[in-house]
């Protein structure tokens, strides 16, 4: 089973990555830290 998480790096998506792991799924974790923004150069 392949399973994609956004927001895996907070608190509920990295509890929620880890078990996901212990059930033998594939998973990909996608997370934007919310500093980050578009370059205005």
């Amino acid at each position: 089973m392949n399973i994609l998480v956004t927001g895996g790096a907070g608190f509920n998506g990295s509890n929620l990555v880890h078990y996901l792991l212990t059930e033998a799924a594939a998973v990909t974790l996608v997370h934007t830290s919310p500093r980050s923004s578009p370059s205005t150069s």
